[in-house]
């Protein structure tokens, strides 16, 4: 098995062509080598990782050649495509007392609603073993696309809040995972930067994840448009499901997601649930309430609720969601 050939000719015709039409050339330009076509197939499956688990080290999965999906059928050699599939990420099958807070809008935050999600949390016989921040955890007011108030914090003001936040959840919470996926308001610094820094957008340095040194904290940062399950259910921001409240924000997000779903967003608490014509299914939807001020200067009349949920996985996927409301005391 010669393999320096196999990936002589993968950087001479790319990874896009099949391996047995490139087994086929290999073959026919080096019978010196190869005893047959397979013979040429094997090598170039072993540089791909395809030649079974034992062979699979950590040097063939970091070298340029390994494919970790099956190549695209395309017999008709039709141009590339860029278009975007559906991401979707599992959280571990560890975390089964998840503690689920959102839109906190740092620094525009509620203080005593936090403290008592943090209380609740610590607090031994919720047995809390995972941390989602489902959206929003910061505001970023001021590179808003909407009108800006000039008397709100700056961005840089905004951003010493959310690290001293995070230090404060970690320190609450020393050892167990933290998951924060992005919601509408995390999204602007991106656009901000794709806007008026296009030059330095892509790079890391400037990232929300550098930024806010994520990686020394260990919390996992997921982007807004990756769905996340946690066992039969799935957790989303809520931007793109529900657009407004309304009424029964909760049956819109399931109408949506076809599915069981929680989300976050509208800054209200709503519940639906739908069982089949058998009833022997039962499909459930939540909208959780926010960890931030109520009042905003955009909306000071309005039904907002202090919020967050505790969802604990059974085995098999099933969930059981407690969708708390903080009124001076927690309540369902």
């Amino acid at each position: 098995m010669n393999t320096q050939i196999a990936r002589e000719y993968r950087d001479k015709y790319g990874m896009v062509m099949p391996t047995l039409t490139l087994a086929r050339i290999m073959y026919n330009e080096n019978k010196e080598v190869f005893k047959n076509i397979e013979s040429a197939r094997v090598a170039l499956r072993y540089i791909e990782g395809k030649s079974g688990g034992k062979v699979r080290c950590s040097s063939i999965k970091n070298s340029p050649y390994f494919m970790s999906e099956p190549r695209p059928r395309n017999p008709y050699a039709l141009p590339r495509s860029y278009k975007n599939g559906r991401k979707l990420t599992k959280l571990p099958s560890s975390c089964t007392e998840i503690l689920l807070m959102s839109d906190i809008h740092i620094p525009y935050h509620c203080t005593e609603s936090l403290t008592k999600v943090f209380d609740y949390g610590v607090d031994e016989s919720n047995k809390i073993n995972c941390v989602v921040l489902n959206g929003d955890v910061i505001d970023f007011h001021r590179i808003s696309k909407h009108e800006t108030d000039l008397r709100k914090r700056s961005t840089v003001q905004e951003f010493e809040a959310a690290n001293q936040f995070l230090c404060s959840l970690r320190k609450a919470f020393p050892d167990i995972p933290v998951y924060w996926l992005k919601g509408n308001h995390d999204i602007r610094w991106d656009k901000y930067l794709q806007v008026f820094a296009s030059e330095i957008w892509d790079d890391q340095y400037f990232s929300l994840e550098a930024r806010l040194n994520l990686k020394e904290k260990n919390i996992t940062l997921i982007s807004d448009d990756v769905l996340v399950m946690a066992g039969d259910l799935l957790i989303t921001h809520g931007h793109h499901l529900v657009r407004g409240g309304g009424v029964s924000p909760a049956k819109k997000a399931y109408l949506k997601a076809a599915q069981s779903v929680i989300m976050s967003h509208l800054h209200k608490r709503d519940h639906y649930r739908k069982k089949n014509a058998t009833q022997t299914d039962m499909q459930e939807a939540y909208v959780t309430g926010c960890l931030c001020e109520l009042t905003p200067h955009y909306n000071i009349i309005n039904d907002g609720e202090n919020g967050f949920a505790h969802i604990s996985i059974k085995p098999g996927g099933k969930f059981i969601v407690r969708n708390y409301e903080i009124d001076g005391v927690i309540k369902l």
